[in-house]
């Protein structure tokens, strides 16, 4: 009956620390999960500024048409379609800058005669783009250390257990 506790106690042990390495490194990859999303986020917006260029060169529709389109990321797109509404949707993965640039675009747009407002979305291109690099670059630096960070904590729990 002994070696039954015994083994029963040790496998209950085993599992408890598997547990802390998945949970460990589910927590250090949503950690820095915010890198990725706000590249993403990003990457919409220079999509949706590239329509408008495309537009105001081309089609002309308006700007509350181009806003309902999807442009493959769910909170860009919550984003754009509340700036019409009453309150505006930002995500809490984005920075101050970040947050201060996206507020003055979408103020921005939508209010200029046309060679204003095509030397706004040129502009406004340009540090879309200078955005992106940087969320780009926090990713690749940091995107990959949460996981490790948090698979390193969850085995060293699992050591201590043992």
């Amino acid at each position: 009956r002994s070696r039954i506790r015994s083994g029963t106690k040790k496998n209950m042990k085993t599992a408890l620390g598997i547990i802390f390495i998945v949970l460990g490194s589910f927590i250090g990859k949503k950690t820095t999960d915010k890198y990725l999303q706000a590249q993403k986020y990003f990457c919409a917006l220079a999509d949706f500024n590239r329509n408008l260029i495309s537009n105001l060169e081309y089609k002309r529709e308006s700007v509350k048409t181009l806003a309902k389109k999807n442009y493959g990321f769910a909170d860009f797109d919550k984003t754009v379609g509340s700036v019409f509404g009453e309150e505006l949707f930002i995500p809490k993965y984005l920075d101050e800058g970040q947050v201060k640039f996206l507020k003055e675009y979408l103020s921005g747009i939508g209010r200029n005669n046309e060679s204003a407002e095509k030397a706004f979305l040129s502009y406004s291109e340009r540090e879309i783009v200078k955005i992106l690099d940087e969320c780009a670059d926090k990713n690749k630096k940091y995107g990959s250390l949460g996981l490790k960070l948090g698979f390193a904590a969850g085995a060293a729990a699992f050591i201590l257990i043992i």
